[in-house]
């Protein structure tokens, strides 16, 4: 049996690089302007949403995910829009008060969610997609129109 020697300089080499791998890595941040069209290099990552913006989601893919997080209260409303085929499926869990209201995107022909003026700082939704389509998970404030809304357009 052998034995190797291994200089200084691969030994600080290796610890570099598992110092890399180990880092936090920062999601990216995007702060959405009033009409944005998302693409596949921004998946992954935290939209800021403000009053009153329209999201254009890519074409369906196979691991893209987005979160959209409104930084303020939405004085108007903002939507969040898929092409056809690639139609929105899941439920958006909405709190009034004491009560919760679920809407549910049918996976079939609703390709628009609609965010009223009830959605608050801090309102949350995430989006994922299969590559067919596009699965929505969230909870937010408002009722009704004022709320989260699935449509066909």
């Amino acid at each position: 049996m052998g034995t190797k020697r291994v200089g200084w300089a691969r030994i600080r080499s290796l610890i570099n690089e598992n110092a890399n791998q180990l880092k936090t890595k920062y999601e990216q941040q995007l702060s959405a302007s009033a009409a944005t069209a998302l693409n596949a290099g921004n998946s992954g990552a935290i939209v800021l949403m403000g009053s009153g913006q329209d999201i254009t989601l890519p074409t369906a893919a196979a691991g893209l995910s987005y979160t959209f997080t409104w930084a303020e209260d939405n004085g108007a409303a903002s939507t969040i829009t898929a092409t056809t085929p690639n139609f929105l499926a899941g439920a958006i869990q909405e709190h009034v008060g004491a009560k919760t209201h679920n809407h549910h995107g049918n996976g079939s022909s609703n390709l628009v969610l609609t965010l009223g003026t009830a959605i608050a700082a801090g309102d949350t939704i995430q989006m994922h997609s299969n590559g067919t389509l596009w699965f929505c998970t969230g909870m937010v404030s408002g009722a009704g129109a004022q709320g989260a809304v699935f449509s066909n357009s």
